[in-house]
C-alpha cells in the first residue's frame, strides 16, 4: 500500500525521487508483480449484481484474454499484464450463456487489451451466434485492430441484432503510427470500413 512508503530525494536520483518503507512498517523494499498463471482457473462470472439503474455500459462482460504481445510505446496495460493468457473457447461460450441467464442483459461484451487477437475469436463469435440465434441477444467486441478484422469477423460481430462497430485509426497519420509502434495503414482502415458496411455474405 502506498500510505507504507515514502518518497525521499537525500540521495542521487530523479526529480521524481525514489521510494522507500517509511520507519516502523513491515513492507517490503522491493515489491515483486504476481501473476495468475492459470487465466482460465479464474472465474469469469465474478459479477453478480445487477444495477437497478441503466448505466452506459449496460451488458454482462466477460473478459477473455489478459495481457498483450503488441507492445504500443505508450501502452502501460499491455506492459503490466503481460504474460498474454487466454481462457478457452469453451469457457468463453459458456461463461458467456450463464451470464445472460443470470442478469438478463441483451447484449454481451467480450473484452480485453485486444480482443480480436484471441487466437479462438473467430470460433467463439461463431459459436455464440449459433447459441443466442433468435434471442435479438447482441456480442459486442470493444475496438477492433484493424489488421485483424476481415470481412468474416465483421459479419460474425454484427450477428443477428446488428448494433455500432468502433475501429481505432491510432493516430491522425502514418509517421505517427510507425512511431508509438502500430501497425496499421490508411487501406486497413478503408478495408476494415468497406468489410464491416457491406451486406451479409457479399464478398
Amino acid at each position: 500500500m502506498p500510505s507504507l512508503y515514502e518518497v525521499r530525494h537525500d540521495e542521487p536520483c530523479s526529480p521524481h525521487g525514489y521510494t522507500v518503507p517509511r520507519e516502523g512498517k513491515d513492507a517490503p523494499t522491493v515489491v515483486y508483480k504476481r501473476v495468475v498463471e492459470d487465466f482460465g482457473a479464474t472465474n469469469p462470472l465474478s459479477q453478480s449484481c445487477v444495477p437497478y439503474a441503466q448505466l452506459v455500459h449496460d451488458r454482462l462482460s466477460i473478459e477473455i484474454l489478459r495481457g498483450c504481445a503488441r507492445g504500443c510505446r505508450f501502452c502501460q496495460a499491455g506492459m503490466t499484464y503481460r504474460p498474454v493468457r487466454e481462457r478457452s473457447a469453451d469457457q468463453i461460450v459458456s461463461s458467456v450463456i450463464q451470464g445472460l441467464e443470470k442478469t438478463g442483459y441483451d447484449e454481451v461484451s467480450l473484452t480485453s487489451l485486444s480482443t480480436t487477437d484471441h487466437s479462438c475469436i473467430r470460433d467463439v463469435l461463431d459459436r455464440l451466434n449459433r447459441r443466442l440465434e433468435d434471442t435479438g441477444i447482441r456480442v459486442s467486441i470493444p475496438s477492433q485492430r484493424l489488421d485483424s478484422f476481415g470481412v468474416d469477423m465483421a459479419e460474425s460481430v454484427a450477428g443477428e441484432k446488428k448494433g455500432g462497430l468502433t475501429f481505432a485509426p491510432e493516430a491522425g497519420s502514418q509517421r505517427m503510427r510507425d512511431i508509438i509502434n502500430k501497425n496499421v495503414t490508411e487501406e486497413d482502415l478503408d478495408r476494415a470500413a468497406k468489410a464491416a458496411s457491406r451486406p451479409a455474405g457479399t464478398a
